[in-house]
């Protein structure tokens, strides 16, 4: 399959808008591209006006005739006229608009994006080689077209301008909706980020009262780099018998003496794989002035547990598909 490179995408985007007006009709189109396509181009002005079509970019006004969707507009509005490098503004464009929209996405780069991982010390997220078999590799091609990324050694960096647009691709693979919650968004964010911090320290603490003060410096907080993990930190269970198996936190804080959370349908789906080395960390009556709180409140296993403890779960929006 012929790789489009995604300046010729954006380009054709651009001319569409610029030079053929609302209506484009696919001989205008073919002749006006070739004159735009660069030396290194290893596919035809045909090829590209299928691309754009089965891309949704262009949509149909009849068996003739097309125009520039919604989507395809938006790529254009961030090329000013046909380049031979992409802008940052038009890269965040191409991702969020093309390739990692569910409208669009292939399954291989679906595939990509469900084998990235989150590494807190580059604070950024990355690809390890390892992961990757060779039906990525057109994919691999496109995010290096763009400079989205960058090899070193064995793994693929994402540059850190990109990590939103990682996340919004993870948001959409993961199937999370973003809706409203029951207190002020900034408060919340603030009590969140504050219970987190909490977590981090409760458990570097934990594990060295427990004798194993080497693994304390290994306690990561991810949540600044994938928002939609299922889970907010990395631990250790700091058992005699495995001490080194992995913990994965839900962090939750709330203004209130009472424990009381949201939990989202992601959390859920990750906690029920994760089984026993899922917990979730509920952090009560913060008080971000005096910097003071209670807890944790444990919930280990809480697919298992939630119910037995004493807790009231109730729906607070329900996901409804036709089938």
């Amino acid at each position: 399959m012929p790789r489009i490179l995604p300046r010729e995408i954006a380009n054709a985007c651009c001319v569409c808008s610029t030079l053929l007006g609302s209506l484009i009709y696919p001989d205008q189109f073919m002749q006006v591209m070739t004159n735009w396509l660069g030396i290194d181009a290893m596919v035809s002005s045909r090829e590209i006006l299928q691309a754009l079509i089965k891309s949704r970019l262009l949509n149909p006004t009849n068996t003739l005739v097309y125009k520039l969707s919604r989507r395809g507009a938006a790529i254009a509005g961030s090329v000013i006229h046909p380049v031979a490098a992409l802008s940052n503004t038009t890269i965040h464009k191409m991702l969020y608009e093309l390739y990692f929209n569910p409208e669009s996405a292939s399954s291989f780069f679906r595939t990509l994006l469900a084998r990235v991982r989150p590494d807190p010390v580059l604070n950024t997220f990355v690809l390890d080689r390892s992961s990757l078999n060779p039906q990525l590799a057109g994919e691999i091609y496109i995010l290096g077209a763009m400079s989205v990324m960058k090899r070193v050694e064995d793994q693929f960096i994402i540059k850190t301008e990109f990590v939103d647009d990682f996340n919004f691709g993870l948001r959409h693979l993961r199937e999370i909706d973003e809706n409203g919650t029951l207190e002020d968004v900034d408060i919340r964010n603030k009590v969140g980020l504050f219970a987190e911090e909490c977590a981090v320290e409760y458990e570097r603490l934990r594990l060295s009262r427990n004798g194993f003060k080497e693994l304390a410096p290994l306690v990561q907080r991810i949540s600044d780099i994938d928002r939609s993990a299922g889970y907010d930190i990395i631990s250790f269970s700091g058992n005699l018998d495995c001490p080194s198996e992995q913990l994965h936190i839900e962090v939750k804080g709330t203004t209130s003496d009472i424990p009381k959370f949201i939990w989202s349908h992601n959390e859920m789906k990750v906690a029920r794989v994760l089984g026993p080395n899922y917990s979730i960390y509920v952090f009560t009556s913060i008080d971000l002035d005096g910097k003071k709180y209670s807890g944790p409140h444990i919930i280990s296993d809480p697919n298992a547990r939630l119910a037995g403890m004493g807790y009231l779960v109730e729906p607070v929006s329900l996901r409804v598909i036709k089938y």
